[in-house]
């Protein structure tokens, strides 16, 4: 629930306000960023295991 306010200085002019707390939001491109580096990590990670295992 957000706070009310009205600035018409008791004229009814019909100018109210209702301000509410939001939750920032991510940028795209921070959500792209984040899931180029995961998928970059599982790749490599998986690579080095396949190169383990034909060493071991």
């Amino acid at each position: 629930m957000g706070s009310f306010r009205d600035d018409d200085n008791g004229i009814d002019s019909g100018s109210a306000y209702v301000f509410t707390n939001s939750q920032p939001v991510p940028e795209p491109l921070t959500i792209l960023g984040a899931g180029t580096a995961i998928g970059f990590g599982a790749f490599f990670k998986r690579k080095l295991a396949k190169k383990n295992q034909k060493q071991g």
